[in-house]
């Protein structure tokens, strides 16, 4: 793993897979995460969480797009159709 600024990506055991930037060895800046179900999201990240603007896109292909904090999308203000 990445312990300085870099970008990469990695594939886990369980199919989910991450692409974009790393510090510390965590998920920072911007990057896309692909869950094991095929739900995604792509935005920004802070320390492995999402957090600030971002996509979300569920397994039936429904979007969201907003401002994500502390891994959650309370923030939501737009679904995309």
């Amino acid at each position: 793993l990445c312990y300085l600024r870099c970008a990469g990506e990695f594939t886990y055991s369980s199919g989910a897979r991450y692409a974009g930037q790393w510090k510390g060895g965590k998920y920072n800046g911007f990057g896309k995460y692909v869950f094991p179900d095929g739900s995604s999201y792509e935005g920004s990240w802070t320390d492995n969480q999402m957090h600030g603007t971002g996509m979300y896109v569920d397994t039936k292909g429904v979007s969201w797009k907003g401002q994500f904090y502390n891994g959650t999308g309370p923030g939501l203000n737009a679904l995309v159709v």
